[in-house]
Protein backbone atom coordinates (compact mmCIF):
# COMPACT_ATOMS: atom_id res chain seq x y z
CA UNK A 1 0.00 0.00 0.00
CA UNK A 2 1.23 3.18 -0.78
CA UNK A 3 1.50 6.07 1.86
CA UNK A 4 -0.07 9.32 1.48
CA UNK A 5 3.99 10.89 2.07
CA UNK A 6 4.78 8.36 -1.01
CA UNK A 7 2.07 9.85 -3.01
CA UNK A 8 2.86 13.63 -2.14
CA UNK A 9 6.62 12.86 -3.08
CA UNK A 10 5.25 10.90 -6.82
CA UNK A 11 3.20 14.19 -7.39
CA UNK A 12 6.61 16.39 -6.58
CA UNK A 13 8.55 14.23 -9.21
CA UNK A 14 5.60 14.42 -11.72
CA UNK A 15 5.37 18.19 -11.48
CA UNK A 16 9.10 18.38 -12.23
CA UNK A 17 8.35 17.38 -16.04
CA UNK A 18 5.53 20.15 -16.03
CA UNK A 19 7.76 22.88 -17.12
CA UNK A 20 5.15 24.66 -19.42
CA UNK A 21 2.46 27.03 -18.20
CA UNK A 22 -1.21 27.18 -18.99
CA UNK A 23 -3.76 29.06 -17.87
CA UNK A 24 -7.47 27.55 -18.35
CA UNK A 25 -10.63 29.36 -18.54
CA UNK A 26 -14.14 27.79 -18.31
CA UNK A 27 -17.37 29.46 -19.87
CA UNK A 28 -19.37 31.70 -16.94
CA UNK A 29 -23.23 32.15 -17.89
CA UNK A 30 -24.47 35.23 -20.93
CA UNK A 31 -22.48 36.97 -23.57
CA UNK A 32 -20.01 40.27 -23.06
CA UNK A 33 -20.69 42.89 -25.28
CA UNK A 34 -17.41 43.83 -26.76
CA UNK A 35 -17.05 47.72 -27.91
CA UNK A 36 -14.00 47.40 -29.90
CA UNK A 37 -15.92 44.93 -31.91
CA UNK A 38 -19.65 45.57 -31.76
CA UNK A 39 -19.96 41.75 -31.25
CA UNK A 40 -21.12 39.78 -28.18
CA UNK A 41 -18.53 37.29 -26.83
CA UNK A 42 -18.61 34.45 -24.73
CA UNK A 43 -17.58 35.27 -20.85
CA UNK A 44 -15.17 32.93 -19.15
CA UNK A 45 -13.57 32.87 -16.00
CA UNK A 46 -10.32 31.51 -15.25
CA UNK A 47 -10.05 28.24 -12.99
CA UNK A 48 -6.29 27.37 -13.34
CA UNK A 49 -4.13 28.61 -12.31
CA UNK A 50 -6.23 30.11 -9.31
CA UNK A 51 -5.09 33.23 -7.10
CA UNK A 52 -3.71 30.61 -4.39
CA UNK A 53 -2.34 28.46 -6.51
CA UNK A 54 0.24 31.42 -8.17
CA UNK A 55 1.06 32.64 -4.35
CA UNK A 56 1.79 28.66 -3.43
CA UNK A 57 4.53 29.53 -6.42
CA UNK A 58 2.24 27.76 -9.18
CA UNK A 59 1.98 29.64 -11.69
CA UNK A 60 0.04 27.19 -14.05
CA UNK A 61 2.46 24.48 -14.36
CA UNK A 62 1.72 21.78 -17.34
CA UNK A 63 2.96 19.83 -19.84
CA UNK A 64 1.73 18.75 -23.36
CA UNK A 65 1.90 15.15 -24.76
CA UNK A 66 0.60 13.35 -27.86
CA UNK A 67 -0.15 9.76 -26.64
CA UNK A 68 0.68 8.08 -30.06
CA UNK A 69 3.64 9.18 -31.84
CA UNK A 70 2.33 7.77 -35.45
CA UNK A 71 -0.17 9.62 -35.68
CA UNK A 72 -3.53 7.49 -37.99
CA UNK A 73 -4.32 8.73 -41.18
CA UNK A 74 -7.77 7.43 -42.07
CA UNK A 75 -10.03 8.47 -45.33
CA UNK A 76 -13.28 9.73 -45.68
CA UNK A 77 -15.12 10.83 -48.02
CA UNK A 78 -12.63 11.44 -50.38
CA UNK A 79 -10.28 13.20 -48.22
CA UNK A 80 -7.38 12.27 -45.94
CA UNK A 81 -7.23 13.70 -42.31
CA UNK A 82 -4.70 13.11 -39.06
CA UNK A 83 -6.10 12.10 -35.76
CA UNK A 84 -3.65 12.32 -33.34
CA UNK A 85 -4.07 12.00 -29.54
CA UNK A 86 -3.16 15.01 -27.42
CA UNK A 87 -3.36 15.57 -24.02
CA UNK A 88 -2.70 17.96 -21.15
CA UNK A 89 -0.92 17.14 -17.75
CA UNK A 90 -1.81 19.56 -14.89
CA UNK A 91 -0.49 18.60 -11.33
CA UNK A 92 -2.77 16.15 -8.95
CA UNK A 93 -6.02 17.84 -7.70
CA UNK A 94 -6.24 20.62 -10.78
CA UNK A 95 -10.34 19.97 -11.67
CA UNK A 96 -11.19 20.78 -15.24
CA UNK A 97 -14.39 19.97 -16.93
CA UNK A 98 -15.09 19.05 -20.49
CA UNK A 99 -15.29 22.18 -22.54
CA UNK A 100 -13.17 24.14 -20.40
CA UNK A 101 -10.25 25.67 -23.05
CA UNK A 102 -6.41 25.56 -21.67
CA UNK A 103 -4.05 27.71 -23.51
CA UNK A 104 -0.33 27.78 -23.56
CA UNK A 105 1.36 31.05 -22.28
CA UNK A 106 5.08 30.01 -21.83
CA UNK A 107 6.58 26.74 -22.77
CA UNK A 108 10.45 25.22 -23.76
CA UNK A 109 8.55 24.45 -27.33
CA UNK A 110 7.86 28.17 -28.43
CA UNK A 111 5.93 26.19 -31.10
CA UNK A 112 2.69 25.71 -28.35
CA UNK A 113 2.98 28.98 -26.99
CA UNK A 114 -0.58 30.82 -27.35
CA UNK A 115 -2.18 27.21 -28.54
CA UNK A 116 -5.58 26.80 -27.22
CA UNK A 117 -6.95 23.58 -26.49
CA UNK A 118 -10.12 22.30 -25.41
CA UNK A 119 -10.92 19.52 -22.66
CA UNK A 120 -12.14 16.30 -24.16
CA UNK A 121 -12.05 13.76 -21.39
CA UNK A 122 -11.90 13.72 -17.40
CA UNK A 123 -8.99 12.66 -15.57
CA UNK A 124 -10.01 10.27 -12.44
CA UNK A 125 -7.67 7.86 -10.93
CA UNK A 126 -6.58 6.06 -7.73
CA UNK A 127 -3.02 7.04 -6.95
CA UNK A 128 -2.92 9.97 -9.41
CA UNK A 129 0.80 11.90 -9.73
CA UNK A 130 -0.73 13.74 -11.98
CA UNK A 131 -4.06 14.90 -13.78
CA UNK A 132 -3.78 13.62 -17.68
CA UNK A 133 -6.75 15.26 -19.85
CA UNK A 134 -7.74 14.33 -23.14
CA UNK A 135 -8.03 17.21 -25.70
CA UNK A 136 -8.10 18.83 -29.17
CA UNK A 137 -6.45 21.63 -30.80
CA UNK A 138 -8.74 24.52 -31.02
CA UNK A 139 -6.01 27.11 -32.46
Amino acid sequence: MISSDELAQAQAFAETFMVDTCAATRGSGDPVFNPDTGQYEPSSMVIYPTPEQVAAGNPGRCRMQTSRPQPANPEAGGAVFTVETVTLQVPAGVSLNVGDLAEITDSVNPVLVGNVYRITGLSEKTHETKRTYAVEVMS
